[in-house]
């Protein structure tokens, strides 16, 4: 683990103000890391002819940081995390300019800002940040964002009721769900669906098939 030692919080402005409580918007924190600068939480923000916001093309991880008994806070395989980002980059052709050991650090140095000693979540995202909506891959300009936000246990830790679900998981020679791209199961109208369909059904969770009929996930 990468242990960091958050300052005071550090609100620029009057920082990210809290909204919702649902998970359709997030109460995050004050900083971003955005465009190879931190930046206030609110400046962070992309153009709609953006190719990741047209196309999906982006790669994301999940990276827990967990409190310490001395307060501080230990960032769970972040290199790791940060190396199988960049691995999985090379789905999209993309190649960002930091290294996975300088995302490490970019990632402490945001947590020291935020000044938040309780459990966070950390979502970077490498995406196509080109003005351009040309079919193409290879030619376009690649960033990493990263923000982070208090969040509790994702699902029951007592026990789930899982139902399958009638959305398969999509082939990994179409869209490589295991590179964590966007589109693909995780994210969009199919999973916005799912959940609906769970909520109406009292469960915690969906368990996906794919089309041989074998369970891939939730």
């Amino acid at each position: 683990m990468t242990r960091t030692v958050p300052d005071q919080a550090q609100s620029p402005a009057a920082g990210a103000e809290p909204r919702g409580g649902d998970g359709s918007t997030l109460a995050v924190a004050a900083w971003a890391y955005f465009e190879g600068e931190l930046v206030p939480f609110e400046q962070a923000n992309v153009s709609i002819a953006t190719h990741a916001l047209n196309y999906g093309t982006a790669i994301f991880e999940g990276i827990r940081a967990y409190r310490q008994h001395d307060g501080s806070l230990a960032i769970l395989f972040a290199l790791e995390h940060y190396e199988r980002l960049r691995r999985n980059g090379r789905l999209l052709r993309s190649s960002p300019p930091e290294s996975a050991a300088e995302l490490v650090e970019i990632t402490r140095e945001l947590l020291r800002r935020h000044g938040v000693s309780e459990d966070i979540y950390i979502r970077p995202l490498l995406y196509k940040s080109a003005r351009s909506i040309r079919l193409q891959l290879t030619g376009l300009e690649d960033r990493v964002s990263i923000y982070a936000f208090p969040m509790g246990d994702y699902m029951p830790t007592d026990g789930l009721r899982v139902s399958v679900s009638a959305w398969q998981r999509v082939n990994d020679n179409a869209i490589p769900a295991r590179g964590k791209v966007p589109p693909d199961r995780r994210l969009g109208t199919p999973v916005g669906i799912r959940r609906d369909l769970r909520r109406r059904e009292r469960g915690d969770s969906l368990l996906q098939l794919r089309p041989a009929g074998t369970a891939a996930g939730r």
